[in-house]
This record gives C-alpha cells, structure tokens and sequence, in this order.
C-alpha cells in the first residue's frame, strides 16, 4: 500500500482546517457586516484544530451592559463546569428598591471557548427585585481567550455587553 509520508498527511490536514477556518472568518465577516452584530469578525486566522488555544467557560466573568445608550451596568457571570451559573448585579430597573441586587441563573453555549468563538448566554431573573425575565447574550471570544464582546437581546431591544477575566 502506498500511503504519503506523515509530514505530507500533517501539512495537508493543517491546509484543509485552514481553509475551513477561514472560510468560517469569512461567513462571520459577512454576518457582523449586515448589522446583526456590534462587534466585527476577528482579523487573525484561527490555529488549525488541535492545535487551537482553548479555554473552559468555567469561573467568574466581570462585565457590564449598556441599556437604551445609558450608563454601563457592572454585572458578574459565574460559570460551572457543566456550562450553568449565576449572575448578580446592582438593582438598576427592578419594581422592589428593597432588593440592592438583582440575581439570575445562566446557562451558556459552548462550554469550551476558542478565539473567534460564538459565545451564547442565558439569564433568566430569578424574581429578586421583582424582575423574572430572560435575556440573550451572544458575543464573539477575544484571541486571548480573556474577554466577550457582542450584545444582549430582550425580545426585540439590544444593547451592548462586555464580559472578562
């Protein structure tokens, strides 16, 4: 049987995982380009799979939010290893101003994260401050791998979001 070196099979299997990395940066490209996002698609290529810097969702994530153009919300996302959590942050719009935080719970998809990533949040209001409704974060995952940037969704209002570590 007539089989290719293995520095042949290395270097095409790194080509075709190029390839496809990029025709993926370029589908997102063209996604942020008509408006369904805040921030653009990454500049740099991904690593070829494998060899791809990855990390968990897992832990604690500081961030903050802006609603109708106002002022920044601080809140904090933590994560556990199966990809739920909590989030907590200050109460800012809730109809009880006895409770001094709003709480959530979270679920987030994917729990491992690579640069250029589709990051996809859940909170849903655990009726602290009397608020019990859900919202949409979706954002993209910096190339450190440290920070999420895109925006959060309540039917049909959106504003910005950013997450770190």
């Amino acid at each position: 049987m007539n089989t290719p070196p293995f520095s042949q099979t290395f270097v095409g299997a790194i080509v075709v995982t190029v390839v496809a990395s990029l025709i993926v940066l370029l589908v997102q490209k063209l996604y942020f380009e008509e408006g369904k996002a805040l921030v653009t698609a990454p500049t740099t290529a991904a690593l070829p799979s494998g060899l791809a810097s990855q990390a968990s969702m897992s832990g604690t994530w500081i961030g903050q939010y802006s609603h109708r153009g106002g002022e920044w919300v601080p809140f904090k996302f933590s994560f556990d290893s199966s990809c739920t959590g909590r989030a907590a942050e200050p109460n800012t719009f809730g109809r009880d101003a006895r409770a001094r935080k709003l709480y959530a719970d979270l679920t987030c998809y994917p729990l491992k994260i690579t640069p250029g990533a589709r990051v996809r949040i859940t909170k849903q209001y655990d009726g602290t401050g009397q608020v019990s409704h859900m919202v949409s974060y979706e954002g993209i995952v910096s190339d450190d791998l440290k920070k999420i940037t895109g925006k959060w969704r309540i039917g049909t209002e959106t504003g910005p979001f950013v997450l770190e570590r």
